[in-house]
């Protein structure tokens, strides 16, 4: 069970999401990263088309000191070729943070998170609210 914390854009029938399983030593740091540098990054994605959206999660249940994650971030892609296009990404951050350098960004990135696993799935169905 995952509680979200950061939610940009929508998903539609047949889109395609990347889930990135974090290992987080310190979940408050990295959600203030999260938030301060990728929700930026997904806003801009997101209007531009490249992605449909974005969110960050951390894990309820189950709970303990041996899980092998805390956390996921999922990216959503409006199509197949959208998930190897590639988003530009340093020209991209470069134009969302033209106050932040990216090496020592990422370098924070690295500090904050492990990507245990990603894994891509593809939306078949969904159920919304009756309108």
């Amino acid at each position: 069970m995952f509680q979200n914390q950061a939610f940009v854009g929508s998903a539609q029938k047949g889109d395609y999401f990347m889930v990135n399983y974090m290992k987080v030593p310190d979940m408050t740091d990295w959600l203030a990263f999260e938030k301060k540098v990728w929700q930026p990054m997904a806003e801009s994605m997101a209007k531009d088309g490249v992605q449909r959206g974005w969110s960050v999660n951390v894990q309820l249940l189950p709970s303990g000191s041996d899980l092998k994650f805390q956390a996921v971030t999922v990216d959503i892609y409006p199509s197949w070729d959208a998930v190897f296009k590639g988003i530009g990404f340093t020209e991209r951050f470069k134009k969302v943070h033209p106050d932040m350098e990216i090496g020592t960004t990422m370098e924070n990135a690295q500090k904050l998170r492990t990507i245990s696993l990603s894994e891509l799935y593809v939306l078949d169905d969904m159920v919304t609210p009756a309108k």
